[in-house]
């Protein structure tokens, strides 16, 4: 396993993790008025898509960065991801996410970061 793939890939994993909710915290407070219950149930869940295509992008410049074992490049950038968040959630003072969407990032965190590195394999040319 190449070790400055996956670090390449976790790097824009969290790039993309971090930026995307901001943007997206943004345009719900643009979007006028005080948040609804809807709205915040909206946000959880476009937290959870958007950090799960920020892991198929980081498997993706992993598997490409690699260039052999793409999947398994992706699927690396998916454990540490998880290994992370299951980090941040047991540093934390109190409950930072409702249990679902732990439970479901931790479900998809390895499945989308080897889909990312597949997807290298699938695009690569030649």
């Amino acid at each position: 396993m190449s070790l400055k793939a996956l670090f390449r890939g976790c790097i824009i994993d969290i790039l993309i993790s971090i930026v995307a909710p901001i943007v997206l915290g943004i345009l719900l407070a643009l979007s006028g008025g005080r948040p609804s219950t809807t709205s915040q149930d909206a946000y959880i869940l476009s937290s959870l898509m958007v950090g799960a295509l920020a892991t198929v992008a980081g498997g993706y410049v992993a598997g490409t960065t690699a260039g052999f074992r793409e999947t398994l490049h992706g699927a690396g950038v998916g454990a540490v991801g998880l290994l992370l968040g299951v980090g941040l959630i047991l540093l934390a003072p109190g409950p930072l996410f409702t249990s679902w969407f732990f439970w479901a990032t931790s479900l998809l965190s390895v499945p989308v970061g080897a889909l990312g590195g597949y997807l290298a394999r699938l695009l690569r040319p030649g």
